[in-house]
């Protein structure tokens, strides 16, 4: 996503700019689909009460995406602490693909003060179904450069 990691919209902001790269990595799927885990998937990549055959409107799919960035950008924070825009829109949409659980090492060494090893930490995560997967190797780069922003 050119550009994206020069964003910085202060506050809500975070969740707003971590909202804009899951959506453009995710892409928008109406009617529900197996991920490449075979996960029930909808939306822009929301698997929470999916099942085969759901069907959403964009306005429900946009409205679940915004909550849930929401939702996430308050858990990273709640581990992190205050830290900057960019670095939390990083660690959100991380764990909005990961889940909770799949990025408490990034945010645990973010916390422990650890901003270049967590950031680069985000690299690990390129996988899926045990194979590199050059979209997501990409989301992840783009990650870790918002995540980077300001660190020298």
């Amino acid at each position: 996503m050119r550009g994206i990691h020069k964003l910085a919209l202060g506050g809500a902001g975070a969740a707003m700019l971590a909202t804009a790269v899951a959506a453009h990595y995710e892409g928008l799927r109406l009617h529900a689909y197996q991920d490449v885990g075979g996960v029930p998937t909808i939306c822009y990549g929301r698997t929470q009460g999916v099942y085969p055959g759901m069907t959403a409107t964009p306005a429900q799919c946009k409205a679940w995406l915004t909550q849930e960035m929401a939702a996430m950008a308050r858990y990273v924070v709640s581990v992190v602490g205050k830290q900057p825009d960019t670095r939390i829109a990083a660690l959100t949409d991380a764990c909005y693909n990961l889940g909770k659980t799949g990025c408490r090492k990034i945010l645990d060494r973010i916390a422990d003060g650890n901003i270049r090893g967590g950031c680069d930490s985000l690299m690990w995560y390129d996988k899926a179904a045990g194979q590199v997967l050059p979209g997501l190797a990409k989301r992840r780069a783009a990650e870790r450069a918002l995540c980077l922003q300001g660190v020298e």
